[in-house]
């Protein structure tokens, strides 16, 4: 613990279970610690999880096709894409390390931007315009319930300052290649059909 807001639920019951294992982990329990990055569709086909309505991220993006828009200063930010198959994998090797390795970031390593996530969705078929901040601002303000995801994964409550820190996983990378692990590149054919398989389950049906 660093003096870190612990105001939103989901955070805290993370913070408290990793403490919980942690804990066990110190009075001789064989445990680890596996912090997930941005779970997606599977490698393989990009098929999606069930529950995928109550996964904020896809939500956001759901929101920027209904809109029709994204901002130009969202569209060099970067995101992971860790596919669920692919993360499955590396939690099973990871597990089976010398139990004084307690915690691993099996995170897809890969990057993606917005603009590679726009530019896919528009291949599959969807009209998202790049726009300026402002213009943004005022189609969100006219497409109403469309932008709740978005304005849910972007809002922080409270006056306080905050920041987003940069992760690392170069060790659980480094760790995953010695097991014979290999992250996949999250190329243009795998977002077309992540987008193409949640179009399917009627994901972007505003």
């Amino acid at each position: 613990y660093n003096g870190q807001l612990l105001d939103n639920a989901y955070a805290l019951s993370k913070f408290n279970a990793e403490r919980a294992v942690l804990e066990a982990v110190a009075g001789g329990l064989d445990g680890k610690v596996m912090r997930l990055g941005n779970l997606m569709g599977r490698h393989s086909d990009g098929e999606f999880q069930a529950n995928f309505k109550s996964n904020a991220f896809v939500r956001a993006l759901a929101s920027y096709k209904a809109i029709g828009a994204v901002p130009y200063s969202v569209m060099n930010a970067v995101t992971d894409f860790s596919e669920i198959d692919m993360t499955a994998r590396a939690i099973l090797l990871l597990s089976g390390t010398d139990r004084k390795f307690t915690v691993f970031h099996p995170v897809n390593n890969h990057t993606v931007t917005y603009a590679d996530i726009m530019y896919s969705m528009r291949e599959y078929g969807f009209k998202v315009d790049a726009v300026e901040d402002e213009d943004f601002a005022l189609r969100m303000t006219e497409n109403g319930d469309a932008s709740g995801a978005l304005i849910a994964y972007n809002s922080r409550e409270g006056g306080e300052r905050r920041y987003v820190l940069d992760q690392d996983c170069a060790f659980t990378t480094n760790a995953l290649y010695r097991l014979g692990f290999k992250w996949p590149v999250s190329g243009e054919n795998y977002i077309v059909s992540m987008i193409k398989a949640l179009d399917e389950l009627t994901m972007f049906g505003y």
